[in-house]
């Protein structure tokens, strides 16, 4: 009399190693894949200032490659405690250093730099977004705000486990005192 059918044993061979191969992966990115760290920065040019994040890649071994970052969530800020459900209504890519939205490969002991909002110096100009899509823009209540918001920002690549960041920016409607730190 058979107890297991002859089948079953190869068919328990092909979901465990289905199985393990999961873990495998898992457990190869987390722990020898790139490790991408996001902080915020300010940057300065001729025509405006830029606030911005830097991406490091702090694995020796990997190049994070494909790099994209986007823009998850604005929140408006008061005492350091959000005050708004998130007022941006979709995720959107934010721009490379530069303008550019193709992806980055980011070595180790390299910083890339992205563009999260900027203020042209010409004249008390409002939030500029430089995003795709640029709707941000569109938003008159989002763009004409005076203090500060927090800009959720998360970068990705392939084998990389996603960094995120949540930046505030304050602004008083005078660009030589918009200021960004990590909150």
């Amino acid at each position: 009399m058979e107890i297991i059918p002859n089948w079953l044993g190869p068919l328990i061979g092909v979901v465990v190693g289905f199985m393990l191969n999961m873990v495998h992966q898992y457990f190869q990115e987390r722990w020898f894949g790139p490790k991408l760290i996001i902080s915020g920065r300010k940057g300065e040019g001729p025509n405006a200032v830029w606030m911005r994040f830097r991406v490091q890649n702090m694995n020796k071994r990997r190049v994070a490659r494909n790099c994209r970052a986007y823009l998850t969530a604005i929140h408006q800020i008061s005492n350091n405690r959000p005050i708004s459900d998130n007022l941006a209504a979709d995720s959107v890519q934010l721009s490379w250093e530069g303008g550019d939205f193709d992806p980055r490969d980011i070595p180790y002991g390299a910083s890339q730099y992205g563009d999260i909002v900027y203020f042209p110096k010409q004249d008390k100009s409002d939030w500029q977004f430089h995003t795709r899509p640029n709707y941000l823009n569109e938003n008159l209540n989002l763009k004409g705000y005076r203090g500060t918001y927090r800009f959720s920002v998360i970068v990705a690549g392939d084998g990389a486990t996603p960094a995120t960041k949540e930046i505030n920016v304050d602004y008083n409607g005078d660009w030589r005192n918009a200021r960004p730190y990590d909150a």
